[in-house]
């Protein structure tokens, strides 16, 4: 598949019908990536207590 151009022998519609699917994908992913991303930062201090943790625990 060509962004923005349909491929020999593909008609209009089902060309239409990919180019909505994958933008409804691309923003589905994108909003996945944001919320990942707003988890890793909530947790980042606990991840960082727990690993001065265990770096004293091995001295």
């Amino acid at each position: 598949m060509f962004f923005g151009q349909a491929m020999l022998g593909e008609t209009p519609e089902l060309f239409k019908e990919t180019e909505e699917w994958t933008k409804s994908e691309m923003k589905r992913i994108e909003k996945n990536e944001k919320a990942r991303k707003q988890v890793m930062e909530s947790i980042r201090p606990l991840l960082e207590k727990k690993k001065e943790k265990l770096i004293l625990g091995q001295e």
